[in-house]
């Protein structure tokens, strides 16, 4: 399975001014703002180049004196929908000529400046981990977005470009969901019963799995509220939603979550959300001794759907369902 333990951006320039940089790096280095405290400048770091340090991330920034190679781009100008807009972005991505690209990773420090590497073993991180990340990635674009305006900005892996005005408009101190993510229409045929999915690239840096929101109709028309409102919810909460819970995410409708397992499609599981039926809410509002669980959505990634049976939560405890199964279920 991919794991996602860091998060990229590259902000690109026509002109770079170098001494706006190197004061904003030294400042940044200096912790002259309580932003950037607990992190330590690594001894290779200079004018030029910097590697941070903390307990339980890295952040790397390395000016580029020439343009990005332009297949770093290819992605992100295809999930552009709208042609003009394509254009506008490919031109300024091909006017290009430096860039300055910030990495936040989560890593630990072995000892007092050490190397920064994988807490031990690879694994999927925390949602309180991610949010650190991002919000070190917020602070550390904003600082240097402001002392050197860029003509752009890049994300990877979310693959898609934003305006320097969505970086200065955010608060220092919020989570940068809104400029983060992203809903674009997947792939996928409308289901049976006519709905489609909206997907959010990216959203496995976020959250630890692809949030995908199923509309049939007009019954939720998502916008870009409802996405920013509902991650970052779920990364305040620092609690990913149970499966078939409803939730209410501010002045939107009702909403039902499904986390679903890892599959070739989504290889780090996905968030499924759709607006909530009647029938989900009064389910929700029985009493837990009556509600019943449909094992078979579960088990609809594993190719074993058609084995499980659908029962009554006092009779759940008696299967055999390994832990990470049993965990995903709420009874």
């Amino acid at each position: 399975m991919e794991i996602r333990d860091k998060i990229e951006a590259s902000l690109l320039y026509e002109q770079f001014d170098q001494r706006r940089y190197q004061r904003a790096l030294t400042s940044l280095i200096r912790k002259s703002s309580p932003d950037f405290a607990g992190l330590e400048a690594h001894p290779a770091s200079n004018e030029h180049f910097a590697l941070l340090l903390g307990m339980d991330l890295h952040v790397l920034i390395a000016p580029q004196s020439a343009p990005l190679p332009g297949w770093t781009f290819d992605e992100a100008l295809s999930l552009v929908g709208d042609a003009t807009a394509r254009r506008g972005w490919s031109g300024r991505v091909a006017h290009h000529r430096h860039a300055l690209q910030i990495t936040v990773g989560h890593g630990a420090l072995s000892s007092p400046g050490g190397e920064p590497g994988l807490a031990n073993q690879p694994r999927r991180l925390a949602l309180a981990d991610r949010r650190r990340l991002i919000r070190m990635l917020h602070r550390v674009l904003f600082n240097f977005a402001a002392a050197v305006p860029p003509r752009m900005l890049h994300f990877a892996p979310q693959h898609h470009f934003q305006e320097p005005d969505a970086i200065l408009t955010t608060p220092r101190e919020d989570l940068p969901v809104a400029y983060l993510i992203r809903l674009q229409p997947g792939d996928r045929a409308p289901d049976q019963d006519g709905a489609i999915a909206l997907e959010a690239p990216g959203s496995e840096v976020l959250l630890g799995r692809r949030l995908v929101l199923r509309v049939q109709g007009s019954d939720l028309v998502p916008d870009g509220t409802l996405v920013t409102e509902l991650v970052t919810d779920i990364l305040n909460k620092a609690a990913m939603p149970t499966y078939g819970s409803v939730i209410q995410i501010g002045r939107h409708p009702p909403l039902i979550t499904r986390q679903k397992l890892p599959s070739q499609r989504y290889p780090m599981g996905s968030l499924e959300v759709s607006l909530a039926t009647m029938e989900d809410m009064e389910r929700c509002n029985q009493p837990e001794d009556r509600r019943e669980t449909d094992l078979r959505r579960v088990f609809q990634n594993t190719g074993a759907a058609e084995n499980i049976p659908r029962i009554g939560l006092r009779r759940a405890p008696q299967l055999k369902l390994p832990g990470r199964l049993r965990r995903m279920v709420a009874w």
